[in-house]
């Protein structure tokens, strides 16, 4: 019988340690699961942490809501992915200030993001990929945005830029196609080839204090049509609204000094441009493919109409040069058919001083030879202060 109990009492406790052991087993997963919800590294600035970064490897969920409406039908909504401002959940932790270089790459079940004050860098790909992403919120301090940060999230439609934005980097968003209107803070200084293809996108609203736009920045929006450039405005980069074929008017501000190559070239529906500049000393290739234009208003000081600048602009008749001018680049005008008259400030004697580069008049440009900036062109008048000079076409 005292064996028997011995036995009954050892089993007893063998059975309690066991569950001890499981029961410390159990809590020491559950630790870790809630720990690596979220991977970060920490940031360091002169041998001191300042902060952390969201990395890739987060075992963050992406939860669904179930709702019943008044009709009894059930509706599920997918919520949204709040990153968190500091790496202890308690607060003891760092800041999280930058969103890591592809921390969210191609997580397609993420529909909703919610951005922490704290963050002020989203690094290159963080959100590349993110093909049911629709909405950005939160994040009102961010001054860098990463080349390629939301690259092909096609359907988001909703993003509020920070005051303190500084940097888009290339590619930021291109494709996505959802985005219909943005407004860009006055301290962004730079974003080339930032909204690449983003075929839907309408209208942009640039702030006072912008005072470029960057190479290529809204290449191939073929829906833009609502732009009124800031009167801060410098610069306007190479490529910066080619395509933009639904673009009709376009004022250049006064304080302009360069329009890049190819600035508004196939901006088909464009019908006005009007530079209210001084400053702006040379084009090319600027309204190349504008076939809708038909009024022009010059710089004052403009010195070169350079290669293909109103190439195919075949609704133009009329046009008035400045005396300024000095070059017509090859090309200039070409197939321009319905262009005209020619009104031109100066005398004869001056019109006949411009560079204007030898031609045979072959079309080739491959070759080296050269294409008559009037190429193209139908019979038409130079109208000078002293007399009509007549082409011989």
């Amino acid at each position: 019988m005292k064996k028997f109990l011995a036995l009954l009492v050892a089993l007893t406790l063998c059975v309690s340690i066991v569950a001890i052991f499981a029961s410390c087993s159990r809590k020491t997963v559950d630790e870790t699961e809630k720990a690596a919800k979220w991977n970060f590294t920490n940031i360091t600035k002169d041998g001191k942490v300042i902060g952390c970064s969201v990395t890739p490897g987060s075992l963050f969920k992406v939860e669904t809501k179930t709702e019943t409406d008044d009709e009894g039908n059930v509706t599920k909504t997918v919520l949204p992915v709040e990153i968190p401002s500091n790496s202890a959940e308690d607060g003891t932790g760092v800041p999280v200030i930058t969103i890591g270089r592809g921390a969210f790459q191609l997580k397609t079940a993420i529909e909703e993001v919610v951005l922490p004050s704290s963050v002020t860098t989203i690094e290159n790909y963080a959100f590349a990929g993110c093909t049911a992403l629709t909405k950005v919120s939160g994040g009102n301090n961010v001054v860098t945005i990463g080349r390629y940060a939301f690259d092909g999230c096609e359907k988001l439609n909703n993003i509020a830029f920070s005051d303190d934005l500084e940097w888009i980097g290339e590619n930021a968003f291109r494709g996505c196609n959802a985005l219909k209107q943005i407004s860009l803070p006055s301290g962004l200084q730079f974003f080339d080839t930032a909204f690449y293809n983003c075929l839907g996108l309408e209208t942009v609203t640039f702030s006072e204090g912008i005072t470029l736009i960057g190479e290529g920045a809204f290449y191939g929006c073929s829906e833009l049509k609502n732009v009124v450039l800031p009167q801060s405005l410098e610069e306007i980069k190479d490529f910066a609204f080619e395509g933009c074929a639904k673009i009709e008017h376009i004022e250049i501000p006064q304080n302009v000094r360069i329009v890049g190559k190819a600035a508004f070239k196939g901006c088909e529906k464009l019908t006005d441009a009007v530079f209210r500049s001084d400053k702006v000393l040379s084009l090319e290739q600027t309204f190349y493919g504008c076939t809708a234009l038909t009024t022009v208003t010059f710089p004052a000081a403009l010195r070169t109409i350079g290669e293909s600048t109103f190439r195919n602009c075949r609704g133009l008749s009329e046009i008035e040069i400045p005396l300024t001018l000095d070059l017509i680049g090859q090309g200039a005008f070409y197939n321009c058919y319905m262009l005209k008259t020619i009104h031109y400030v100066g005398t004869k004697a001056q019109w006949n001083s411009i560079n204007i580069p030898n031609t045979d008049g072959n079309e080739n440009t491959t070759s080296n030879k050269v294409i008559a900036w009037d190429e193209g062109m139908k019979k038409y008048k130079i109208i000078c202060s002293d007399g009509v000079l007549e082409s011989d076409k």
